[in-house]
């Protein structure tokens, strides 16, 4: 764990708090019973960036403490809503059959598994939680376990390959954003797009 010194998207290196928490534990660990003294807990303020104006969070927690041993599945309890952003892309975006299909962030792919079962299958998760993505491979989905950024993406020659770039309660994790922002541009085609969904930040 270390203390953010510099902004996330401009590199700014001073900070408005808008909320400080205290000291809490990971959100998505959800620890047995049996387990429950050993919970690390770390600091944590949502900081906003005077320069670029960036909502982010004041302490960095190594994406691997976060994300290799995740606990939260996305199909459990958001299946309903996956279901009916794949028809949204479906009858509002034009995605067909024939459209190239990138999610970061997919977790066990609720979202890729409902685009599948349109005939949507022309598609790719990416996601580092390892446990996970042996959820979403059992349901034949096409997934790759790892972490999306610009390196990832430049060492498989990606470029210009996807006509739609998702992601879902994802971006706003990231610590190193402008890697993926790289990495989102040069993977998608030149009328590619890239749709994000994060939390309302005043909700």
């Amino acid at each position: 764990m270390t203390k953010r010194n510099k902004c996330a998207c401009c590199g700014g290196k001073k900070f408005n708090t808008l909320y400080d928490f205290g000291e809490i534990p990971l959100a998505g660990s959800f620890p047995l019973e049996q387990d429950k003294d050993k919970i690390i807990r770390y600091p944590l303020a949502i900081i906003t960036c005077p320069n670029c104006k960036l909502v982010q969070t004041d302490t960095l927690i190594e994406p691997e403490v976060l994300f290799k041993d995740y606990r939260y599945v996305s199909s459990v309890g958001m299946q309903k809503h996956f279901n009916q952003y794949a028809d949204w892309l479906i009858t509002e975006e034009k995605i067909t059959p024939d459209s190239q299909i990138l999610e970061f962030g997919c977790n066990d792919g609720p979202l890729l598994d409902a685009l599948n079962k349109k005939g949507i299958r022309n598609t790719v998760g990416i996601d580092p939680a390892t446990n996970i993505v042996k959820l979403g491979r059992k349901k034949g989905l096409n997934l790759v376990n790892d972490f999306f950024n610009y390196e990832f993406v430049s060492n498989l020659n990606w470029d210009n390959k996807f006509d739609y770039i998702l992601a879902s309660n994802t971006f706003a994790h990231i610590t190193d954003i402008n890697s993926v922002v790289k990495a989102v541009e040069f993977s998608l085609k030149e009328d590619g797009k890239f749709i994000f969904e994060v939390q309302y930040l005043i909700d």
